[in-house]
């Protein structure tokens, strides 16, 4: 991401993680500057081999994802494998897209991924891979659009941690009164549940 906010990538593009319109296209060193309607703020590549999804936020606070998505980890209902052009992610029972997003973040590997979006007002979004439960939806369904994750009504949330791979993904959630709460895998006891 350049200061003016341009996104450019290179490299390998499997499941059209790039999003430059192609699949198993190596952009060459120089990179290739990828089309948008506004300003890059920050990009994640999340997965590996033949499943990587790219997460992208704009500086008009909306959100985008392109590439790998069989477990809805593009977040605007479909679960298709590939899709080689960015899409929004969408909330949970609509079509509306993300707005008002200030922050995101990814844990995962391979195709067992989950996009997280913070929005300004002090809401956390989750959506794609849940087998552990760390959407915090209270069960181990995958999202193929953004639901709102809250583990506690009447408060805000401040800050989150998307943490974990290879199937150990797990979330931390800060609150505006400073308590800090916690789901998803646990096999370590890496959630500090016992």
């Amino acid at each position: 991401i350049t200061n003016a906010g341009k996104l450019y990538a290179a490299g390998y593009n499997t499941s059209g993680c790039i999003g430059n319109g192609t699949d198993f296209t190596a952009t060459g060193s120089s990179g290739a500057y990828l089309t948008q309607s506004s300003g890059v703020l920050d990009a994640i590549l999340m997965g590996d081999d033949s499943q990587t999804t790219g997460l992208c936020l704009f500086t008009d606070n909306t959100v985008k994802t392109v590439g790998y998505g069989l477990y809805g980890q593009r977040g605007d209902g479909t679960t298709t494998t590939n899709s080689y052009t960015w899409v929004s992610p969408v909330y949970t029972g609509g079509t509306t897209a993300l707005s008002n997003i200030v922050e995101i973040q990814s844990n995962g590997f391979d195709n067992a991924t989950t996009c997280y979006a913070l929005d300004g007002a002090g809401k956390l979004w989750g959506w794609g891979w849940n087998a552990y439960g760390q959407l915090g939806t209270n069960n181990t369904t995958n999202q193929t659009k953004a639901v709102e994750i809250g583990f506690r009504s009447g408060f805000i949330i401040t800050d989150f941690w998307a943490c974990g791979g290879y199937l150990a993904n797990s979330l931390f959630v800060k609150y505006d009164d400073d308590k800090i709460f916690s789901c998803g895998a646990n096999a370590s006891y890496q959630i500090g549940h016992t």
